[in-house]
């Protein structure tokens, strides 16, 4: 099977690009210098393909540009489907975001979601406008990630991780808001989840799956003492109102035979030995 990975060189897409040839697909990724919004790019990476994993966006501060971010974020969503659609592409799976639950308990795919900043906003968008649009000739799988961890080839610091570069490198960690909620789940077995969902034999035009691990669902301040203590860092809790704070069901995938292998202490030993190898500061870029 043909699949176009979109972001296939970012923190997840270099994961899970490596897994999908080890079991056989036929990988094309698309990556800078290419770009999503440009029609002739896109016609020739889509030619013969069966699946798009569409991984590609702007993360991180998206206000810093918001034009850029809305132009790849949703145009360029929107202009991936409509050329895949044109391609006569089976499959779509796009990457979404538990962060769209906003401030929620036990969130399942039906919750509401909310927009808390613009990152989310484009999400909410894309989301909106493939449930529209999805149909039985080009099927839809929405999937809203957990927050990814761990090591990858095309490294990202962020939550788990950026509290383990903090504790890591200055012996001191301070989490805002520490009663606040998040979703974890470590990028290889987000990878794995990727790969069992392409093999889903979908019968709806459009399905929505969270994509994380019961059981790494952690209050912020948690997950700090986890890492402080691992590290031998001092942490300082600062107590706030968060815009979001979402713990999150992951049945559904659950349900299908997902299961996880790395938790968030394995990746305090893999990512503190990738930090002794030094640290590239724009990585560091959320």
């Amino acid at each position: 099977m043909k699949v176009l990975v979109t972001g296939g060189e970012g923190f997840i897409g270099s994961v899970l690009c490596p897994l999908l040839i080890k079991h056989d697909y036929d990988v094309t990724v698309f990556d800078k210098p290419k770009d999503i919004r440009n029609l002739m790019d896109l016609k020739e990476a889509l030619r013969n393909v069966e699946v798009v994993v569409h991984l590609a966006s702007m993360v991180g501060i998206c206000e810093r540009n918001p034009s850029e971010a809305l132009s790849i974020n949703f145009n360029g969503t929107v202009k991936l489907f409509e050329t895949a659609e044109e391609c006569n592409v089976p499959r779509f799976l796009f990457a979404s975001s538990t962060s769209l639950y906003g401030v929620t308990m036990n969130a399942t795919e039906d919750s509401p979601t909310a927009t808390t900043d613009l990152y989310t906003f484009t999400k909410k968008l894309s989301e909106d406008y493939l449930k529209k649009k999805s149909s039985e000739d080009l099927k839809v799988t929405i999937m809203r990630f957990a927050n990814a961890y761990g090591v990858s080839p095309k490294m990202r610091y962020s939550l788990l991780n950026q509290f383990i570069a903090e504790a890591y490198l200055t012996g001191k960690l301070s989490i805002y808001s520490p009663e606040s909620w998040r979703s974890l789940i470590h990028v290889a077995d987000l990878a794995q989840a990727i790969l069992l969902l392409l093999k889903v034999n979908q019968s709806q035009p459009c399905e929505v799956f969270n994509v994380g691990v019961n059981e790494q669902n952690y209050r912020k301040g948690d997950l700090g003492k986890l890492v402080a203590e691992y590290f031998d860092a001092q942490l300082e809790l600062i107590h706030g109102n968060d815009v979001r704070s979402y713990h999150v069901n992951f049945n559904k995938i659950k349900n299908l035979g997902f299961t996880y292998r790395k938790t968030p202490k394995d990746a305090c030993s893999e990512v503190g030995r990738h930090l002794e190898r030094g640290v590239d500061a724009n990585d560091f870029e959320i």
